[in-house]
């Protein structure tokens, strides 16, 4: 039921971006330059398939939509795996029981196992040389390996140091109570083997680069999925976008 569900779904978000600066992609593109390519994977993987109804774009959190069987995959941070829950909710309150299924990020044939690494970050506020220390003397703590592994057997973060990763994760795959949390630590196990991480370059601009980008990318999906439901030919539509997206 959630499949049949999914396949017309569609959510409008109408509104219009501001590219302040005109060369963002080519900037992008060399940031990023395994997962940006608007000639190649990018587009065919993300905006052709938005055109004919198979991805959903929002901007809300996909959990939000998986959760009332609007969607029935989706592709995230490993922040979010308790979101998801174990069950939908359908229009009129009727329930179902779900049971995730977690897998490493898909890879196309014959390509490089790549996936970006990010993430939320602590930072120390200007204070008086007393609170400061206490404050340094906490993140040592709470990123110590007994600690954070405590810390993501409950929440499905990952671990911050290699050490923790390579010694401690097998255990806390073990004693995690949640099965969500089980297969992800297992998932994040094999990819941290198997992948290559791309970590974001340190620069002033990335903030502003990635949202342009990313609002760029969700118009044009939305511009062209209108397009197709009003009966324009999906290939046509794709390469008129195409030629005109931001270079």
């Amino acid at each position: 039921m959630c499949l049949e569900m999914a396949k017309p779904f569609w959510r409008l978000i109408l509104g219009s971006i501001a590219v302040k600066d005109p060369t963002f992609v080519k900037k992008m593109a060399r940031l990023y330059p395994i997962a940006v390519g608007i000639d190649g994977f990018a587009w065919q993987v993300g905006v052709d398939p938005a055109l004919v109804g198979g991805i959903v774009v929002i901007d809300e959190y996909a959990s939000s939509y998986f959760k009332t069987g609007e969607i029935v995959a989706a592709l995230g941070s490993t922040a979010g795996v308790r979101y998801y829950g174990d069950t939908v909710t359908y229009p009129g309150n009727d329930k179902e029981s779900i049971e995730l299924s977690i897998v490493p990020y898909p890879v196309l044939s014959g390509a490089k196992k790549v996936a970006l690494q990010r993430g939320a970050g602590f930072v120390v506020a200007h204070s008086d040389p007393r609170h400061e220390r206490a404050a340094i003397e906490f993140l040592k703590w709470f990123t110590a390996a007994e600690q954070n592994l405590r810390f993501i057997r409950e929440t499905g973060y990952l671990p911050v140091t290699k050490q923790a990763f390579e010694t401690g994760l097998d255990a806390e795959i073990q004693l995690t109570q949640f099965s969500d949390v089980k297969q992800q630590l297992a998932v994040a196990k094999q990819m941290h083997s198997e992948y290559h991480f791309v970590v974001p370059p340190v620069q002033e601009n990335l903030a502003r680069l990635t949202q342009d980008y990313e609002s760029a990318i969700k118009q044009t999906m939305r511009e062209g999925r209108q397009r197709v439901l009003s009966g324009e030919d999906a290939a046509t539509v794709s390469a008129e976008l195409r030629s005109g997206f931001p270079r």
